[in-house]
């Protein structure tokens, strides 16, 4: 299999729930405290890579784990709506 086609297959896999977790956590992420949320969505984002442990492809789990642990701990911005009792 290809590069390519192993990038669009792993985006559809992972990267979309992926994506669908965190939109949806963000949007009920109400008055958890930001170390607590980031460990919360860490946890539920790796939920997608489970199927790579079943196959023989190492190099992309751990490229996959090691991307969305980044992500959520060095990138994603807390809180991602803004609170509407906050001021400008």
């Amino acid at each position: 299999m290809s590069y390519l086609g192993t990038g669009v297959y792993c985006f559809v896999l992972i990267g979309i729930p992926s994506i669908f977790i965190i939109v949806l956590a963000g949007l009920s992420h109400h008055e958890m405290e930001p170390p607590m949320f980031r460990a919360m969505v860490t946890a539920l984002i790796l939920l997608p890579t489970w199927f790579l442990l079943f196959g023989n492809i190492v190099e992309e789990l751990l490229f996959q784990v090691a991307a969305q642990v980044v992500f959520t701990t060095l990138v994603m911005p807390v809180p991602m709506v803004p609170r509407r009792d906050a001021g400008p």
